[in-house]
């Protein structure tokens, strides 16, 4: 299979999410097939719709890579 760059989307509002974040970087990057190549910052987004819960921590990061999408999730 060709080689691709694929757009993550990550974000979240339980636990200790910039860690998760940091951890589900590092797991990618050392996963066969797959290079991280580049990282937004973190943003603080509010809730919207149920808006009684936390704020959302998100961000993106560009990845290389050579798997299937149904791999690479």
């Amino acid at each position: 299979m060709r080689e691709v760059v694929a757009a993550l989307s990550l974000g979240g509002n339980v636990g200790d999410v910039a860690a998760s974040f940091r951890h589900a970087l590092m797991r990618l990057g050392e996963t066969p097939d797959v290079a991280v190549t580049a990282q937004s910052s973190v943003w603080r987004t509010k809730a919207w719709g149920n808006e009684d819960q936390p704020d959302f921590l998100n961000m993106c990061a560009l990845v290389r890579t050579s798997l299937s999408a149904r791999a690479l999730l």
